[in-house]
């Protein structure tokens, strides 16, 4: 097995083994298979991850422990919230992290803090995509939200692009 390989199998045997009823079983068996990503899709974005976490870096963007875990606590909230709508999907998620948390011996509190550090992640690329895009406000205008992308490519070029064109190499030379 590869490793997303394992990492579906894994997940898909262990939502078959979870005591419910067919119909959660089979919704949450329906999104591993459409979310599935290939070894190379995964490793391409860890190394994207990576990337902008670096550049954000040196951009001094940083998150807070606090910050980070106010996220998470209205991440979590929200999911509950949205477990009371009409949405099968919205439903079929908080139990999703409701199962994960029973399968783990979780409490809230301990599933929340298990998401802090990929919150503080996603806060602080975030946080450096509002700052490219402040660099470059007429590429966003010009060509919408991939602008931020580019605006950031042309302002700061040769350092993002030669690690993005790196690490995109590394990938290609290194695969596991």
């Amino acid at each position: 097995f590869h490793f997303a390989e394992l990492s579906y199998h894994t997940s898909v045997e262990q939502v078959k083994s979870m005591n419910i009823d067919e119909e959660t079983k089979h919704a949450l068996l329906t999104q591993l298979d459409q979310n599935r990503k290939t070894e190379q899709d995964v490793l391409n974005d860890l190394i994207e991850e990576r990337v902008l976490l670096q550049e954000a870096k040196k951009y001094g963007i940083t998150v807070s422990d606090e910050a980070a875990r106010k996220f998470a606590e209205e991440q979590y909230s929200l999911a509950k919230q949205l477990a009371e709508s009409p949405s099968a999907t919205d439903q079929k998620n908080y139990e999703f992290i409701q199962l994960y948390m029973q399968e783990n011996n979780l409490t809230e509190e301990e599933y929340i803090e298990s998401t802090v550090n990929a919150y503080r992640n996603i806060l602080v690329i975030n946080s450096f995509y509002e700052e490219i895009s402040k660099m470059q406000p007429d590429a966003v205008d010009e060509n919408g939200f991939i602008g931020i992308f580019m605006g950031g490519f042309t302002a700061s070029a040769v350092g993002i692009s030669a690690a993005l064109i790196f690490g995109y190499l590394a990938s290609l030379v290194f695969q596991p």
